[in-house]
């Protein structure tokens, strides 16, 4: 199914554009209050996320295992001609479980999960699809395995983005 029938009230568009269509700015919103939207795999697309960071929301989102991002790039001591660089170095987000090390052990956050350890590695870096910075999260669970979360809010905390998607 690419495509909603249209008797599902979705007028014949698919589930990335019914999404950037929502009408976000119609929930009721307080000064300094946003509204997140989790969504899978699926969601985590440029189609989906501009349409909130546009109107003030924020993404929560597992990413594909083949998902790429970049280290911003270092600023030149002397600026050369041309525009400056965005994008500094490429990362495979799947090579952050790599370096047991930089890990560390929460306790996980997710409803009904007592005792269990997880560990995360948390990274701001530039996604292409929106061009900005955004927060990756790697978590290994013990019994479900390696999971890639990404969030376009800065300030929320990795257990936060675990909770919110878990």
């Amino acid at each position: 199914w690419n495509r909603w029938p249209p008797s599902f009230g979705m007028g014949g568009r698919n589930r990335l554009e019914w999404v950037a269509a929502f009408p976000w700015n119609h929930w009721p919103q307080s000064v300094g209050i946003c509204n997140y939207f989790v969504g899978d795999a699926y969601y985590a697309s440029r189609k989906t996320a501009l349409p909130l960071l546009e109107e003030g929301n924020h993404l929560v989102t597992r990413v594909r295992s083949n998902a790429v991002a970049f280290f911003p790039a270092e600023i030149p001591k002397k600026p050369k001609r041309g525009r400056p660089r965005v994008y500094g170095d490429k990362i495979a987000l799947r090579t952050l479980f790599d370096d047991v090390e930089a890990m560390t052990s929460i306790d996980s956050p997710v409803y009904g999960e007592r005792g269990v350890q997880l560990q995360i590695r948390t990274l701001d870096l530039l996604w292409q699809p929106v061009g900005r910075l955004v927060r990756f999260v790697a978590a290994h669970y013990p019994t479900r395995g390696k999971c890639l979360l990404m969030s376009t809010d800065l300030q929320l905390k990795a257990a936060d983005i675990i909770q919110l998607y878990g």
